[in-house]
């Protein structure tokens, strides 16, 4: 199983995350999430899975929208 299942199929997991860079414009915005993510594994013993993604919003009315995510 890989990690990112064993992270699905686990009862107990959390993310970690924080903007570690944002890059604004008045309509979208850049952002570098570093974090990671915490779960038990099939056998019970704690692992824990560092990420970094990039992640696009963009102004839609009143609000913000999650776009993209690389």
């Amino acid at each position: 199983m890989i990690e990112t299942e064993a992270l699905a199929a686990s009862p107990a997991s959390r993310a970690r995350l924080r903007i570690s860079s944002l890059d604004p414009s008045p309509n979208s915005a850049e952002a570098r999430v570093v974090g990671s993510y915490e779960y038990t594994d099939s056998g019970g013993r704690p692992q824990t899975l560092p990420v970094s993604f990039s992640a696009t919003v963009r102004r839609e009315g009143s609000g913000w929208r999650l776009t993209s995510v690389r």
